[in-house]
């Protein structure tokens, strides 16, 4: 045992739904749409705990193992940080990957090869969508394709915008600190550059802007509100007796359009893709 003051504790990978799911979790506490995200949660992280892997350095070797067994910690939140004190729904899950694996071959407990993980972040999260969306569909959910995902048909293009506030101020934020994120970035491939080290534009970009983000961001102490009282506020942002009309039933009467028959998509890990 002995202390390394640089050890990567954990990593935190983020799996959020689209905003209608969340919405639509919490205006009606739908226990199956639920249980359908939670299942695609872990099938996926059973996909990354997969393909873990650890360093092999014993008797001159240099190569990684594969292990496939991990320590995994998910913590689900149910809204956005706040804004002026007022949040909107948003089901998202913290998966804390923890560095450790158990190296069956030599042994003992070893610190984990995270980095082909973390480089094929948006692929594991494509993959949970894409579950998720398959899930929806097989239990008579109606959902509708959208350029990048896909939402619940129920709710209006409108009605989603209306609970992305946080999404439109970082939007805005990006707009306004535009030229300064772009010299944060320069500056990181640059020395990149020096070291040697290609870095990509665009992770690094979302990186930086998600930094940025989170010095503007609020406590999430300061809400206002919770429990009924959140969602009495929730369905008061809709137009009148529109907030009644959003329940399970309802949820599955309409039709899925923009998705493509089984027999005629790709297939990722036994999954089809949207």
């Amino acid at each position: 045992m002995r202390e390394v003051s640089n050890r990567r504790i954990a990593v935190d990978f983020t799996f959020s739904v689209p905003k209608s799911v969340s919405m639509h979790l919490g205006l009606t506490h739908d226990v199956e749409a639920e249980k359908i995200v939670h299942e695609a949660l872990r099938e996926t992280s059973d996909d990354m705990e997969r393909a873990i892997q650890t360093r092999v350095r014993t008797g001159g070797a240099d190569h990684d193992r594969t292990t496939g067994n991990a320590i995994v910690a998910c913590f689900v939140h149910r809204t956005t940080r706040p804004l002026s004190g007022q949040v909107d729904p948003h089901w998202h899950s913290h998966c804390l990957l923890m560095n450790a694996t158990c190296d069956d071959v030599e042994g003992r407990w070893k610190a984990a090869q995270l980095g082909n993980l973390i480089a094929e972040k948006s692929k594991y999260e494509a993959m949970f969508h894409s579950r998720v969306a398959e899930k929806l569909l097989a239990a008579g959910y109606a959902l509708g394709k959208t350029k990048q995902d896909f939402e619940m048909s129920i709710f209006t293009e409108e009605e989603i915008r209306v609970f992305c506030k946080r999404t439109a101020q970082i939007n805005k934020l990006e707009e306004t600190h535009r030229s300064e994120l772009q010299k944060r970035i320069d500056a990181i491939i640059r020395a990149g550059a020096k070291r040697g080290v290609l870095i990509d534009y665009e992770s690094t970009y979302q990186s930086e802007l998600a930094k940025m983000s989170a010095e503007f961001r609020e406590a999430k102490r300061t809400a206002r509100l919770e429990g009924t009282a959140l969602e009495e506020d929730w369905r008061s942002q809709f137009a009148p007796d529109r907030a009644a009309q959003f329940t399970v039933a309802a949820s599955k009467a309409g039709l899925s359009v923009g998705f493509l028959e089984p027999d005629k998509s790709d297939v990722v890990s036994g999954t089809a893709r949207l």
